[in-house]
């Protein structure tokens, strides 16, 4: 296999692990073991790990290597706020500019993810719910005609759905989806009503962070 390739097998690999809460916050990413456990080279893993660096998943710590980044509830609060911010531009866009087949996009992915919200959410049924939720809000803020500004929210959602799916796995109790939350804000979008698109976005927001902060403290990931 191309050096290349082993470095891409590597991040996806080591990417998975820390949003899926299996490496947890402040955990140390010896390249050694890793390589060890992945099954291939240092020199593939080192260079995954300084592009994990990119996305704000991993950090390095002066002479002790690379560590999952470390989280305080200051970061994930500020991190929700942006991500937010973010968002709302990017619907705000998507309402000016969204097209009709940016409007069929979504409500197919809509559709799609109301299969997937018709019982409570499990921890077997997570990575279909998360596929299909990411595609749904990906669909939405699509017609934003943006692509500088896609790039910062998906950098941003990736780092929003890591704390959430961390959050879920450490409380893996099934979750009730009310999927007219998603229903409401698609509809709303579609009818371009920016004010209420705010209104509807806040409010998931904060609830979904308020919710992540007590799970996280409960289990003392945040002190």
């Amino acid at each position: 296999m191309e050096p290349r390739t082993l470095a891409h097998q590597c991040f996806e690999h080591i990417r998975e692990k820390i949003i899926n809460g299996v490496y947890l916050p402040g955990k140390k990413l010896a390249v050694v073991a890793l390589a060890k456990e992945i099954e291939v080279g240092p020199t593939p893993v080192r260079e995954a790990l300084s592009r994990l660096t990119q996305t704000g998943l991993v950090e390095v710590i002066e002479n002790q290597g690379f560590r999952v980044s470390s989280l305080s509830e200051a970061e994930l609060r500020d991190l929700y706020q942006t991500f937010f911010q973010i968002e709302s531009l990017a619907l705000a866009q998507a309402i000016d500019r969204g097209d009709d087949e940016w409007a069929s996009q979504v409500v197919a992915a809509l559709y799609q993810l109301a299969l997937v919200e018709d019982a409570p959410l499990t921890l077997e049924r997570y990575p279909v719910w998360a596929e299909r939720n990411a595609r749904f809000h990906a669909a939405l803020v699509s017609g934003c005609a943006s692509p500088c500004l896609i790039h910062i929210r998906n950098q941003l959602f990736v780092q929003f759905d890591r704390y959430f799916r961390l959050a879920f796995h450490l409380d893996p109790a099934p979750i009730a989806i009310d999927h007219n939350d998603h229903k409401v804000l698609a509809e709303t979008v579609l009818k371009r009503d920016k004010e209420k698109m705010t209104c509807l976005l806040n409010a998931q927001v904060q609830q979904g962070l308020s919710e992540m902060i007590s799970t996280l403290k409960q289990n003392k990931i945040l002190p």
